[in-house]
């Protein structure tokens, strides 16, 4: 009898040890190949946490270079700003080498405000128009409002730390105020750029290029903001990420 109790209590106590063992199995993240792997040896790329919604406040520089002239002749900003708010889409659930991703970045809202001021003869090499010194400098505000669409790359080295690059297609609606008069059409921008982020904040910069058919409003679009007129540019940026 007593050596009947003992081996049910030998029993019992294997069965309980086997069950709580499979219990903590299941509670482990498991390979293809069936074997577990400790939470603590994760990247952070393997989590569901990355943040991949972004807002980036903009300080950028923008050169305008009326159709016909050289690449040396034009006229840049004094200033400009922008936000700009979008999201990553991730092409595939687990990270290349458990830290990369490929992505379709799409920006959902893209404003941009630039402030031109320059002075005329100056830009005519020096040539003296025999003009008042303010008539001379001409007053130029750009407004814009885009999308952007185009692939990404992100990385995720070490930590939280986020590495990203990106090539987008960006329709426009450029506004451009000139010396008094106003004009405006479709623009057909590229944006070009990359960013380094550690968990919900980073800095970027990105080049923006392309050109604009400038339409002036109730005129015929032969003078004033009439003209294609292309754009070359940069944003370097405060990037929050969440």
């Amino acid at each position: 009898m007593r050596k009947s109790i003992c081996f049910f209590l030998v029993a019992l106590s294997f069965i309980s040890a086997k069950g709580y063992a499979q219990s903590v199995a299941d509670t482990q993240p498991q390979t293809d190949l069936g074997y577990t792997v400790s939470n603590s040896s994760l990247s952070y790329a393997d989590t569901e946490n990355l943040r991949k919604k972004y807002f980036h406040l903009s300080y950028s520089s923008t050169k305008l270079i009326p159709d016909g002239t050289g690449s040396d002749w034009g006229y840049r900003s004094k200033y400009g700003v922008s936000l700009t708010f979008g999201k990553s889409f991730y092409l595939h659930k687990t990270p290349i080498a458990r830290m990369l991703y490929f992505g379709i970045d799409a920006t959902w809202i893209d404003l941009t405000y630039t402030y031109y001021k320059y002075n005329l003869e100056d830009m005519l090499g020096g040539m003296d128009l025999g003009m008042d010194e303010e008539d001379m400098y001409i007053k130029d505000y750009q407004a814009e409002i885009a999308m952007q669409v185009g692939p990404s790359i992100h990385v995720y080295p070490v930590g939280k730390m986020h590495i990203e690059a990106y090539f987008r297609y960006a329709p426009t609606f450029s506004l451009l105020v000139e010396d008094g008069d106003f004009g405006g059409n479709y623009a057909t921008y590229f944006v070009s750029g990359g960013a380094v982020s550690y968990h919900c904040i980073g800095l970027g910069a990105e080049a923006r290029f392309g050109s604009c058919k400038y339409k002036s409003f109730g005129g015929d679009g032969e003078d004033g903001t009439g003209g294609k007129t292309k754009l070359r540019g940069y944003r370097v940026y405060l990037s929050f990420r969440f």
